[in-house]
């Protein structure tokens, strides 16, 4: 696509250009933060999102502030304290909080160091996204049948997430560059519909064959034989072969028939998105990440009346287990239709 998610503007002041993304797929609207009260503002109205891209905006906005700082005539603490906001903005990307905070290791050095490690971040995520996208299509192809495949995909993970190109869709437009591309299911992703309104609208102005289906039809999709692999992005992961975590994938999560054991999910992300706390994310008073009740140690909720405390320790037989889909999972079971 020859959009670009976030851009880096000199002149006529320091500021970083984004596309609105609460805009589209009806119209194209950019929004120019020159300050850091519209820079938080547009990450908490979800104007620009997906990990790849709020790490740029947030090492890009180190240098908005610095600048704003000088217009104003502010000191290093006032500096640091809305440096702090921006990092803080939304507490469950790590990717964020990540580049803030190596960005602002160059603080002493100046705004010309400064920015400059922000464009450094900007230019690695755009070769790890391609790099990323290359890895992932050679893996499928190893694996899925030898024609064009039908892939599924979840959320938005293209252009409109990162800087360049993308994560896992950036997959699918390598698989297509490739001539390997039948089809793409889009799970319409609700409630803010970023597959059906920002994923759809990608794969249009690409000319990649695709279909919009709400979320609860993929399971029927990928059991029925429609999918030979589902390619989906994280919110954040972890540096183990666990599943990474993707919200909004429990509607098929158990049920997509894939060949690889949970144990040994074909993870791939950069270390930026690595989330080294186990437990669920959620918000926190002061902005960070803490642990889901059960797993910080509370005691469990009240089960309602008939229900057993106790987990089962027999496990079923091992044709019968459900396992989960990998983040990119080959279906060896579908047949061309």
């Amino acid at each position: 696509m020859a959009v670009r998610t976030v851009e880096w503007l000199d002149e006529p002041v320091a500021a970083v250009r984004l596309l609105d993304q609460t805009r589209l797929p009806v119209e194209e609207v950019y929004l120019e933060a020159v300050d850091v009260d519209t820079l938080v503002d547009a990450i908490v109205r979800l104007v620009v999102r997906g990990a790849p891209a709020l790490g740029a905006v947030g090492a890009l906005g180190v240098a908005v502030a610095i600048a704003q700082g000088e217009r104003e005539g502010w000191d290093d603490s006032r500096l640091r304290r809305e440096i702090a906001r921006l990092r803080d903005a939304r507490p469950t990307a790590v990717n964020l909080a990540w580049a803030v905070d190596r960005v602002v290791t160059f603080l002493p050095d100046g705004p010309d160091a400064v920015l400059a490690e922000a464009r450094r971040v900007f230019d690695e995520d755009v070769a790890a996204n391609h790099a990323l996208s290359e890895r992932g299509a050679d893996w499928l192809l190893r694996r899925c049948p030898d024609r064009p495949l039908r892939v599924l995909t979840h959320c938005n993970t293209g252009t409109l997430a990162a800087t360049a190109w993308g994560t896992a869709l950036g997959i699918v437009r390598e698989l297509h560059a490739r001539g390997r591309i039948d089809v793409v299911h889009v799970d319409e992703t609700r409630p803010l519909l970023q597959g059906s309104r920002l994923t759809a609208w990608e794969l249009a102005a690409d000319g990649i064959d695709h279909v919009v289906q709400v979320d609860s039809a993929a399971a029927g999709a990928i059991l029925r034989g429609l999918v030979d692999a589902v390619v989906i992005g994280a919110t954040a992961s972890r540096p183990t072969a666990t599943p990474p975590t993707r919200s909004g994938r429990s509607g098929w999560r158990w049920r997509a028939p894939t060949p690889a054991s949970r144990s040994s999910w074909p993870h791939r992300g950069p270390r930026s998105t690595w989330r080294r706390r186990t437990g669920r994310a959620s918000r926190s008073r002061n902005g960070r990440q803490q642990r889901s009740s059960r797993s910080a140690g509370c005691p469990p909720r009240p089960r309602a009346a008939g229900c057993s405390t106790r987990r089962s320790t027999s496990r079923p037989p091992a044709s019968s287990t459900p396992s989960s889909p990998s983040a990119v999972s080959p279906n060896r079971s579908s047949a061309p239709t």
